[in-house]
């Protein structure tokens, strides 16, 4: 058995419970058609409310717009392509608040759709996702905890080297339900991310490849999944692989889902509704402080793409990863295949 990277039992229980097994070139096609499904799902929820905003903020604008094209003279291909890119311009800006949230929420359908897969298609129960009820609650507690001071961590960093500053406690009384419902998207989405790549594609691979090759492929996708955000850099993408890695090795050492959706939801959330950064080049969410980047130098705070993009970041990862690696399993799979099938829902 691999000490640094051992295989959890939950990735060993849905290795035993899938009943279909296509090669692996099928499995990775087949992943991507559901992360697909899952966006498109997103897509359909979100759509209405980010009509309704444009028809109720931004159409008078596009109207004005295309009045005025029209006195120049302009042909219609112009109008259009002018509106085309109007359009682009509003929903790829600053968007208001409450539709963040909404963005964030909808990021339940990676939730849905991977438990909904993996119990109808891979006949296999969340247990095998990680999701286990044994002691669920002491897991996601630890999660949030460990997010918060890591990142706090990088922010403390970011303000010693002159990098970032603190800012004045903003939130006003009114806000505190926004930021309690951006609280929940967080937490939608990071779980969603979690359940995606840790808990439905890395025990799926695992049937074919080893443990440390799961982490380090779901890592390196999770990386790539995050290259268009807005600010997206080289650091950035190193960092975001860290990112990954820590929340991998996290999962297989705590040998549970629970602590690493709350520590990837918290991380988040610290930093746009605590500190009020930029979360992966994404901004619009209310926060308790209003942060800033004093320092002109992107490698010291992230650029556009927030912290995350920064070598604060990639100090403070780097020292998580280390420390991980290094710590014992909590629940590694047994070395009998055959004990891993016992009662998974149990655990």
């Amino acid at each position: 058995m691999n000490t640094l990277i051992p295989r959890p039992r939950f990735w060993a229980d849905a290795a035993l419970q899938k009943r279909n097994q296509p090669p692996l070139f099928i499995e990775l096609m087949i992943f991507f058609l559901v992360m697909l499904v899952a966006s498109m799902i997103q897509s359909l929820l979100e759509t209405p409310f980010m009509m309704g905003w444009f028809f109720s903020e931004k159409m008078e604008g596009w109207r004005a717009l295309t009045d005025s094209l029209y006195a120049q003279g302009a042909t219609a291909n112009e109008v259009v392509d002018a509106s085309m890119d109007y359009i682009f311009e509003a929903f790829a800006g600053e968007i208001p608040a409450w539709l963040f949230a909404v963005q964030l929420i909808t990021c339940a359908a990676n939730i849905v759709t991977a438990i909904l897969f993996c119990k109808l298609i891979e006949k296999r129960g969340v247990a095998t996702m990680g999701l286990g009820r044994k002691g669920w609650a002491g897991e996601y507690f630890l999660g949030l905890v460990i997010g918060l001071a890591l990142f706090g961590i990088v922010y403390a960093i970011g303000v010693a080297l002159g990098g970032f500053t603190l800012g004045d406690y903003v939130l006003r009384a009114d806000q505190l339900p926004l930021l309690l419902l951006t609280a929940l998207g967080f937490g939608l989405q990071g779980a969603g991310e979690e359940l995606m790549l840790r808990g439905y594609l890395a025990p799926s691979l695992n049937k074919r490849v080893p443990a440390p090759m799961c982490v380090v492929f779901t890592s390196l996708l999770f990386a790539v999944l995050h290259v268009g955000n807005p600010g997206f850099t080289a650091a950035a993408f190193f960092n975001i692989l860290l990112f990954g890695l820590v929340m991998c090795v996290y999962t297989v050492k705590r040998g549970s889902l629970w602590g690493a959706c709350a520590l990837h939801s918290m991380w988040n959330f610290a930093q746009g509704c605590i500190f009020g950064m930029n979360v992966s080049g994404l901004t619009g969410s209310p926060t308790l402080f209003a942060g800033e980047v004093v320092g002109y130098n992107d490698l010291l705070t992230g650029g556009d793409f927030g912290p995350e993009g920064s070598l604060c970041c990639t100090v403070v990862l780097l020292a998580a990863l280390g420390l991980l690696l290094l710590l014992p399993a909590k629940d590694p799979a047994p070395e009998e295949p055959a004990e891993a099938s016992e009662n998974p829902e149990e655990r």
